[in-house]
């Protein structure tokens, strides 16, 4: 009867430890270190492989952004599949994917090297010169909200209704104290917690300006304690200890200045602290992701028998998927029904609205509404477009507030375009260009060079059509001098060959031709005027001669572009058709000379370029152009030949008179491979060949012109060139070679982007 008694007495101990060892909470601190904090999804996946739960979670900075994801629903493969895209790798750097662009938006490129924005009315403050990031926040601010909302809204914005109870921790700089978030706005909570200074911009909320979490707080086992008191913890600090940074290591010296040292411990026998061997890798090593992860899973495995030794609730793979499955099933897919905007004027919201909705009335996909995102960013007006989603449990729908912060509507640039030829110009321009459909766009331009000057006025109007739309009237005045080949720029005394000016007024209509085109109708007259040294067989006391032409030109376009850069591409393509009218009067001085041909004719050009990325830092860029004219030969050669379009096979041929490359029809070909050694560096090998096809030639006569046999023979121009891009533009050291050149070698370095004024004709 004893021992009956002792052994039920032993069998009430044991159950009554595995109902209190069932009943065991566990916590999970994730702390901030950049990219580092991918190790944390690979140690979660050890934890769940091993039947060890996670009951609760706390994070700050990248912690957050993965304990945010895990008790929002993901698992760690979805995690890592997640953070190992390009598409994450764009948010993490503030790049806009190509897709995502919308070009008919997108600024005109210009040879700007400083912008200043300007408010009406007020000079710039010296604040506002210098920027607060490194890293653009518009990809990750819509990337955040379409993530988090949806289980922000299935959790009734209540963070311990999520799969897992979960908290994060942001830094307000102001009242210099930790911040935590517990319930709110998912995303925005996430995205203060790892707003890094200088790196991301910080965020307000409320009245509150919130930075990373870590200034205060990069460990957050306190909040662990206060907010949840778990019988475990498992704390994991992928922060590692601050080294030294080099001398032009920026993000590491602003890590070492601002990143709280303290580091709080785990009370005696409450848990582990999980550390890592990460020296080797920066905040920024996002492209090290699968190795990380790694680092943090086999780390996890290695702990797992030591985790368990003071962890005995259990809770398999299974279960967990199970209610990851039961929490899922209470999100909604994001619809969005009303679109509101703060943050800005009533004018600005109204076209904001309209160009986020587009042609959407009814309720809008979360597709939809970030093409509509991506339409404003590509503006490149928005300093910040944060969007707040709230959900409405009566309609199942997402209601968005853009919170716009858009910069001031006046811009001044200075710039130009520097080099050893004889091509150097400088440039400044104002632009006043409001985002509302109620005032006019305005802009002026200048350019100032020894062989060239310009000057080109634009004003237009947004319009309110369905599909987005502008007209417009540019004004452009231009003189360039031609010389029969690259001139350096101590050389520049001896005449020019030819000289080219040209007074234009234009209306054009341009509409959106899908998301990375643009068709364009272009109406316009032209004052053009071609002078040239006469032939020999001229007299000497005749002088120059001038062709004057006046022109009506009408011109329908299309355009199509996702090149990643517009002067030194390495991915995208970039295509163009085009057909124009000519039609007017010609004249020349001297009178009595060979009668240059009339001006009426047609024309028709394309061109297609694409790169393709054939391997790591290598893409080989293809590039095809055909033109057809009807233009018709003048009595005169040389006339023939300045009156004939021009192909320029690179940016340094432009100020060149290169009568192998002119003809009325053409084709032309290149392949140019570019490695791209580092983000800011490449190395280009142009090759170009050039085939006219009736190549103009001096007539027997020895005076007027005639046509050669169709494709008798071809050109080749190559080109090694290596780019520096620096803040202000492109440093480029070329090489040349032209077989249609009597001077067949050139070289030479440049600064800047060579972009003038638009031409009237080719």
């Amino acid at each position: 009867m004893r021992k009956l008694r002792l052994f039920a007495l032993l069998a009430a101990t044991v159950l009554a430890a595995a109902e209190i060892h069932a009943g065991q909470s566990v916590g999970l601190v994730l702390s901030g270190g950049g990219s580092k904090g991918i190790a944390h999804i690979g140690f979660i996946k050890a934890l769940e492989e091993n039947n060890i739960p996670v009951d609760c979670i706390t994070g700050t900075s990248m912690g957050a952004i993965v304990g945010a994801l895990y008790a929002s629903g993901y698992s760690p493969d979805e995690m890592l599949a997640m953070l190992s895209t390009e598409q994450f790798m764009n948010w993490a750097t503030g790049v806009t994917a190509a897709s995502d662009k919308f070009y008919f938006n997108e600024p005109q490129e210009t040879p700007g090297w400083l912008t200043v924005n300007l408010a009406s009315g007020d000079s710039a403050t010296l604040a506002a010169l210098f920027p607060t990031r490194l890293v653009n926040p518009l990809p990750m601010s819509f990337a955040f909200m379409e993530i988090f909302s949806p289980p922000q809204a299935a959790a009734d914005n209540d963070f311990d209704k999520l799969f897992v109870p979960f908290r994060c921790v942001a830094s307000d700089i102001y009242r210099h104290r930790k911040v935590v978030f517990s319930r709110g706005e998912l995303p925005l909570a996430v995205r203060a917690s790892m707003s890094f200074p200088l790196v991301y911009q910080p965020i307000m909320i409320g009245d509150t300006l919130m930075y990373d979490g870590g200034l205060y707080d990069v460990y957050p086992v306190d909040v662990m304690l206060d907010d949840f008191n778990p019988d475990r913890i498992i704390g994991v600090d992928v922060s590692t200890p601050n080294t030294p940074p080099g001398l032009n290591d920026l993000v590491g010296q602003i890590e070492n200045m601002v990143m709280s040292g303290y580091l709080p411990k785990i009370p005696d026998g409450r848990g582990i602290n999980v550390v890592f061997d990460l020296e080797r890798f920066g905040l920024t090593h996002w492209g090290a992701a699968k190795e990380i992860y790694e680092i943090g899973y086999r780390r996890g495995l290695e702990l797992a028998d030591s985790i368990k030794s003071i962890t005995t609730a259990r809770r398999t793979p299974e279960e967990v998927a199970r209610r990851r499955a039961e929490f899922r099933k209470r999100i909604r897919p994001m619809e969005i029904r009303d679109v509101a905007v703060t943050g800005t004027d009533s004018n600005t919201g109204r076209w904001i609205i309209q160009t986020f909705r587009g042609s959407v009335d009814s309720t809008m996909t979360v597709g939809e509404a970030r093409s509509g995102f991506y339409k404003l960013t590509s503006t490149g007006r928005m300093r910040n477009l944060v969007p707040h989603a709230a959900y409405d449990t009566a309609t199942g729908t997402f209601d968005i507030d853009l919170h716009a912060d858009v910069t001031k509507n006046f811009r001044a640039e200075v710039g130009g375009f520097l080099t050893s030829g004889s091509q150097s110009m400088l440039y400044a321009a104002g632009h006043y260009n409001p985002l509302d459909y109620r005032h006019p766009y305005a802009s002026l331009e200048g350019w100032a060079g020894i062989n060239y000057l310009a000057a080109s006025g634009d004003v237009g109007m947004l319009l309110p059509t369905s599909a987005p739309s502008r007209l417009g009237l540019k004004l452009t005045a231009a003189r360039q001098r031609l010389y029969e080949h690259e001139k350096m720029f101590y050389d520049l005394k001896s005449p020019a060959f030819a000289i080219n000016s040209e007074i234009t007024a234009g209306l054009y209509y341009a509409l959106p031709a899908g998301r990375h085109g643009i068709f364009e109708a272009q109406l316009g007259y032209g004052h053009l005027t071609s002078g040239y040294r006469p032939p020999l067989q001229y007299s000497a006391t005749i002088g120059r001669i001038s062709i004057i032409d006046d022109l009506a030109r009408l011109r329908l376009q299309w355009t199509r572009s996702t090149l990643d850069d517009a002067f030194l591409p390495t991915t995208g393509s970039r295509y163009e058709v085009s057909l124009t009218g000519y039609a007017g009067d010609r004249r020349q001085k001297p009178t009595g000379l060979p009668k240059a041909a009339r001006p009426t004719r047609g024309e028709a050009f394309a061109s297609a370029e694409s790169y393709i990325r054939v391997a790591k830092g290598l893409s080989v860029g293809l590039k095809g152009e055909a033109l057809y004219s009807s233009q018709k030969l003048s009595g005169d050669y040389t006339a023939s030949m300045i009156l004939a379009p021009q192909f320029s096979p690179s940016f340094t041929t432009d100020g060149e008179y290169m009568p192998a490359f002119r003809a009325n029809e053409y084709v032309a070909a290149s392949v140019t491979p570019v490695w791209q050694a580092a983000k800011i560096f490449q190395i280009r090998l142009n090759a170009t060949v050039f085939a006219p096809m009736r190549r103009i030639l001096v007539a027997p006569d020895g005076q007027g012109a005639r046509y050669g046999a169709i494709f008798g023979s071809c050109d080749f121009y190559g080109q090694l060139s290596a780019a520096l891009r620096l803040p202000i533009g492109a440093v480029v050291a070329y090489c040349s070679y032209s077989s249609g050149h009597a001077r067949h070698w050139s070289g030479g370095i440049s600064l800047g982007i060579p972009i003038k004024a638009p031409k009237f004709r080719r």
